[in-house]
């Protein structure tokens, strides 16, 4: 069977200035340092840069490390929607190594990982590694800032001596350790090419401390978009400013990583459903967050860097649209060097009404059934679509099937019928519950 590769399975139809440089140098054997701006295609350029090397064989010829679980799903994601006839699959945290471990005899082309669950791997022997020829170091700089050095040396200590690199970072690469044994590299730099670089329209709101968290409510009422995010620097806030949003009725989701898998997975796929308007996250959410059409990120607490503040936008403006991005800042706070000249944003306190932020059109439902009964997509659409007093095709949302459970956006006027509708019902001739998620 021949390998397929079809860039247009994830929405690109031309290729930009960075993918057509990789095309360039798509035979090159050389190691690659790829740098550019969060939301410019990487991911598809070090396809690119990997494709002509692949085989249909089964053997695992590829290993992406990535620093986060989320961003290790995207990856796996779109690797096999851009390589339909290779297998593909990612292991990480939160995941049972049993199941990793099932999939791995099957020897994937492509294996996506976090650090510590790759040295699992690796290091039990559930990982081949006799024919990997490419490693991929997505998110280096993360990987680095996240005290991965350690697990990715002894990684490296297990691949083949002759194994192809390609470093990705969206920001500037302070130095490559060692160890790795890079010394000579093709750089494509791309981390200030113009047509790239996301199209942000910047802005601050100085407040007294104390009033700062009810500014975030002006904010609200005055950007009604359909997706915002609004990052603070550790969880603990994120919990504060949930609970002030919970008691002022502001229909809200949040993101960080003490949650359970399940519950971070299900926060992403609400907010990128259209069940959840408004996201509340830590930078965790910066890195491998997949989720389209964000049009304003609002920083409740500043970034810790340029970096941070660099990946934190890159959640907007993508595939060159553009995006509004708001510092909420106590007049006690110092503005970063960075941003000495920006829009100031403007409100009127006393137009404070909690009530006049829209809420999502949207609802999400749980079905009890998933991979394991060997429930599909399919399944579930037809089985929906038969309900057609309540729902039609155009108005059944995404659809996320897990291996016990499955998860399905539908408009928020109609759940309440769908769910009396669905009370006795089947799915191939497994009973099915659906819930409220």
């Amino acid at each position: 069977m021949d390998i397929i590769f079809s860039p247009d399975r994830i929405g690109v139809n031309q290729l930009n200035a960075l993918q057509e440089d990789a095309v360039r140098h798509e035979k090159s054997e050389q190691d690659v340092v790829l740098l550019a701006p969060t939301g410019s295609g990487k991911t598809l350029a070090y396809a690119l840069l990997i494709k002509n090397f692949l085989q249909n064989t089964e053997h695992t010829q590829v290993l992406v490390i990535v620093p986060t679980r989320e961003l290790a799903q995207q990856i796996e994601t779109n690797f096999k929607a851009l390589f339909p006839t290779l297998f593909c699959t990612s292991v990480h945290g939160g995941t049972a190594s049993a199941i990793e471990k099932r999939k791995l005899t099957e020897h994937p082309t492509v294996v996506v990982g976090t650090p510590g669950r790759i040295f699992y791997h690796l290091e039990n022997g559930s990982l081949s590694r006799a024919s990997l020829h490419t490693l991929v170091l997505d998110e280096y700089d993360k990987s680095l800032e996240l005290g991965f050095k350690e697990q990715i040396e002894e990684i490296h200590y297990f691949l083949p001596g002759n194994i192809r690199k390609i470093l990705v970072s969206a920001t500037e690469l302070k130095s490559i350790p060692s160890f790795l044994k890079i010394d000579e590299s093709l750089e494509l730099n791309y981390l200030h090419q113009k047509t790239l670089i996301p199209k942000l329209q910047i802005s601050e709101l100085s407040v007294e401390p104390e009033y700062k968290i009810e500014a975030l409510i002006h904010l609200l009422q005055k950007y009604q978009v359909d997706k915002t995010l609004v990052f603070c620097n550790h969880r603990d806030a994120v919990e504060r400013v949930h609970l002030f949003l919970e008691k002022e009725d502001v229909e809200h989701d949040i993101f960080h990583g003490k949650m359970d898998q399940i519950e971070r997975e299900l926060a992403l796929f609400k907010f990128s459903n259209g069940s959840t308007r408004i996201l509340i996250a830590t930078d965790l959410a910066s890195r491998g967050l997949d989720v389209s059409d964000i049009s304003l990120i609002i920083h409740y607490q500043l970034p810790v860097n340029y970096e941070a503040f660099t990946h934190r936008n890159g959640r907007t403006a993508r595939v060159d649209k553009l995006g509004s991005v708001i510092l909420l800042m106590s007049k006690d706070e110092k503005k970063p060097d960075y941003l000495r000249s920006i829009r100031k944003e403007k409100i009127d306190e006393k137009e404070y009404n909690p009530q006049s932020i829209p809420r999502a059109a949207y609802c999400t439902l749980r079905l009890n059934l998933g991979k394991q009964q060997k429930i599909r997509k399919i399944d579930i659409v037809g089985y929906f679509l038969s309900f057609k007093e309540q729902i039609n095709k155009e108005e059944l949302g995404q659809i996320l099937i897990k291996e016990k459970e499955s998860f399905v956006a539908v408009p928020k006027h109609s759940a309440e019928a769908i769910i009396k509708r669905t009370q006795n019902s089947k799915i191939k001739r497994k009973k099915v519950k659906v819930t409220y998620a």
